[in-house]
């Protein structure tokens, strides 16, 4: 197996060649910037998880691995389990390894829009300091919880040099929406998009058992091709791509 670093730099290169300038479908801001919403090429679907690290990951990514289906991870810092927890730290190599992306959900998955200065930054830059520290990495995309992101938001993610990204289907896994409501959504997708970014949580068990191998082959079915979010977008998936640190005493989440 590729080390990490190779294989991240050759998704990055991926993704870098792949750009182009197009007319994206995005949630424009008051400062006249934009949030992504969407895939810039018709055909391409983007299956897409919040709120990991957890005990469900590793499932997941099985499930993934045996449909031939590559997914990015919108992750926190300290929500389910802690990032720099060993089982998520390997968790998370495992990914990374398989060409899944992770990419950033705030440090502790609060609403940002009731956050102002330095709380706000913190919720960035705790983050991505840890996603690098553990992975090498440090992400391109961020997806603000709830979807909620005002003025503020969006100005302190350029100042990472990052970018919003909310979703175009919300299969309502985590809103305690019936399978069959779940699945409606995803058979709903070709209606409202042609490119959908798909919105799931990784946490739900049912959705790795049921609403994830469903999705895969109903947007399979409606001839998507599933590509992780960089090729979605056609930028880079990630700023910095290094090396992952050796575990240091202070790897915690207080």
């Amino acid at each position: 197996m590729l080390p990490i670093r190779i294989l991240l730099l050759a998704t990055a290169l991926a993704a870098s060649s792949s750009a182009r300038l197009v007319n994206l479908r995005a949630r424009q801001a008051g400062s006249g910037a934009v949030v992504l919403t969407e895939c810039v090429t018709p055909g391409h679907a983007a299956l897409t998880y919040d709120d990991g690290p957890s005990d469900n990951l590793a499932h997941l990514l099985q499930v993934l691995h045996d449909n031939n289906a590559p997914a990015t991870f919108f992750m926190n810092g300290n929500n389910y389990k802690c990032i720099y927890n060993s089982t998520s730290v390997a968790d998370m190599h495992q990914a990374l390894a398989a060409n899944h992306q992770i990419q950033s959900h705030s440090w502790e998955h609060l609403n940002l829009t009731e956050l102002t200065g330095q709380a706000l930054q913190d919720q960035f830059s705790r983050f991505n300091t840890a996603l690098n520290k553990t992975c090498g990495v440090t992400p391109t995309f961020m997806r603000p919880p709830y979807g909620a992101y005002n003025d503020e938001t969006i100005s302190v993610a350029s100042e990472f040099g990052m970018t919003l990204v909310t979703w175009t289907i919300d299969t309502g896994d985590s809103t305690g929406e019936s399978l069959a409501t779940q699945e409606q959504a995803v058979d709903d997708a070709p209606d409202f998009s042609s490119q959908p970014i798909m919105l799931m949580h990784e946490p739900d068990e049912q959705t790795a058992t049921e609403l994830t191998p469903y999705a895969i082959a109903s947007l399979r079915k409606e001839d998507y091709t599933l590509v992780t979010l960089s090729e979605c977008l056609g930028m880079p998936a990630y700023t910095f791509v290094g090396q992952p640190q050796a575990r240091r005493f202070d790897w915690n989440c207080r």
